[in-house]
């Protein structure tokens, strides 16, 4: 289990957000006291101070980037979020190195970025002895292209309506092309099927 997780099972988690829009930064720290609500919180939103913070929130234009290989000296980094803009496409190659999955757009709602959070922290966690095992049997029966491109739609962090919005379809099949991919995949839980498209096991269907 790496230092991330160990400060999630800890009282008190340090988060720190770079950014210099206050009314972001007041809804990101709402959202996350609710979301965090059983776990003490402490916020830095200024200078750093040599502070070594659990998850750092930084917006793309804000400062000097923050590569996320080098905010931690030791082989277990900070748990490392980018805040970005659509208009600043001319600046991806700030964030280059950040995956898709650990980008948080401005634009997005709270649901969605709670959402993506989620995910991210659900991949984390050290999987099933068995996962890995698992994610190695060959299919009997294939991912159909429509289930396909509902875990794609997951994989970034949408939520369940969202993924329906942008496909046409109910919400409700959305969750049963779901439960089709996981029943094909041998898993029983949504963090397993996460911690196997983050690890690019989509990407080999």
């Amino acid at each position: 289990m790496n230092s991330t997780n160990n400060a999630m099972m800890m009282e008190t988690l340090t988060i720190r957000i770079i950014d210099d829009d206050n009314f972001f930064i007041a809804g990101l720290v709402m959202a996350l006291s609710n979301y965090f609500k059983n776990k003490k919180i402490r916020f830095y939103t200024g200078p750093s101070n040599g502070i070594t913070a659990d998850i750092i929130f930084q917006a793309i234009r804000c400062g000097t980037f923050i590569a996320p290989a080098s905010s931690s000296e030791d082989c277990s980094p900070t748990l490392y979020f980018a805040i970005a803009d659509r208009k600043d496409a001319h600046l991806q190659h700030l964030y280059r190195g950040v995956a898709t999955s650990n980008i948080l757009y401005r634009h997005q709602s709270v649901s969605t970025v709670l959402h993506l959070i989620e995910n991210i922290l659900l991949s984390q966690q050290p999987p099933p002895e068995d996962t890995q095992q698992t994610a190695k049997v060959c299919l009997h029966e294939p991912l159909t292209r429509r289930e396909q491109e509902v875990l794609h739609h997951l994989k970034q962090g949408k939520a369940h309506a969202s993924v329906a919005r942008c496909m046409g379809i109910k919400e409700k099949t959305i969750s049963s092309h779901k439960r089709a991919a996981m029943k094909k995949l041998n898993f029983r839980r949504t963090s397993e099927l996460f911690h196997w498209m983050l690890q690019g096991g989509l990407t080999r269907h």
